[in-house]
């Protein structure tokens, strides 16, 4: 028997089910576009992106980066679904060609942080 909406707050925020719905999509696209990678690094990442809180406000508490490793390969599972070559254990969050030339890729996530301090500028400049 199905259960309502209503019934699923009983169990965790609505927010959480979002989250995992996303993460979850991610983790998918990475195994369809990575599932034959072996290396140390893209394993060790696997594991902190698995590993993580569960909620993203306790990660940063915890000094965990499972939501970032998660978000930089997702980033390369998206250009590697588009047929872009990718590497994703090297000094960079990941590495692609286009048009002959090789991109070095830094990601990411915005952040409170990040959105607060992009507002405080917009504050100063009105």
């Amino acid at each position: 028997m199905a259960g309502t909406v209503n019934e699923l707050r009983l169990v965790v925020p609505l927010e959480q089910y979002r989250i995992a719905f996303i993460e979850s999509t991610d983790l998918i696209a990475i195994a369809k576009n990575f599932g034959r990678i072996r290396g140390p690094c893209f394993k060790e990442k696997i594991r902190v992106a698995f590993t993580g809180p569960v909620h993203p406000l306790d990660e940063k508490k915890s000094g965990l980066k499972a939501r970032d490793f998660l978000f930089e390969l997702g980033v390369a599972a998206f250009f590697r679904s588009r047929k872009f070559p990718v590497l994703i254990y090297t000094e960079k969050d990941l590495i692609t060609r286009v048009s002959g030339h090789r991109l070095l890729v830094e990601c990411k996530r915005p952040n409170l942080k990040t959105r607060s301090v992009g507002r405080s500028k917009k504050r100063r400049i009105s």
